[in-house]
């Protein structure tokens, strides 16, 4: 069986305004699977990571479980990591992770496009939505999670972004946005 991979060649990552979005999509030659690539860190931080999926998710692991033990390699991954504070990181084939000024940023094989998407005034979510749309190698659904506050609202968000990606699917863009924007409100208030 041919290695799962993600990254130059598969999946979109994008955060922007406390919020980071991913596509769903995991490549194994020539099918498709589904995986989570957005992970809350103990401390309400955020990962995602292009590359090599189970090298990337053997680096997202040891973040989520609070950095136990010798830290994994992860050759041919990038990491993004959003800290509790806001402050992007991003990591290259090894620990530690490097900041970067940026405060919107998206990594993986739509990167730019997203990048562009949230320049001109979309959020995280809808950049990677509109990536999926023109990108063989990014799909939905598209999932998110938020900077965690001390409130835990981001179940609300996710549903609410589902419910618009349903109406994206079926063309009628006004109700998805409407349901995305909501989503992203939720989350924000979370």
């Amino acid at each position: 069986m041919q290695a799962a991979t993600i990254g130059a060649d598969v999946t979109t990552a994008a955060y922007k305004d406390g919020t980071m979005a991913a596509d769903t999509q995991l490549t194994a030659g020539t099918t498709i699977y589904r995986a989570q690539k957005v992970h809350q860190l103990p401390d309400g931080g955020l990962v995602s990571a292009t590359g090599q999926w189970s090298r990337c998710y053997a680096a997202i692991d040891w973040l989520v479980k609070g950095r136990k033990g010798e830290a994994p390699s992860f050759k041919d991954c990038q990491l993004l990591i959003v800290k509790k504070d806001g402050s992007v990181w991003l990591a290259d084939d090894y620990f530690p992770e490097y900041p970067i000024q940026d405060t919107q940023v998206a990594i993986g094989c739509g990167a730019q496009a997203a990048m562009v998407a949230m320049e001109s005034g979309a959020t995280a979510i809808e950049a990677v939505q509109r990536v999926a749309k023109l990108d063989a190698n990014t799909s939905g659904p598209v999932q998110y999670l938020s900077i965690k506050k001390n409130n835990n609202k981001k179940g609300i968000g996710l549903v609410l972004a589902n419910i618009g990606e349903v109406y994206q699917v079926k063309n009628d863009l006004p109700i998805a946005k409407q349901y995305v924007r909501q989503a992203m409100k939720v989350s924000k208030e979370s």
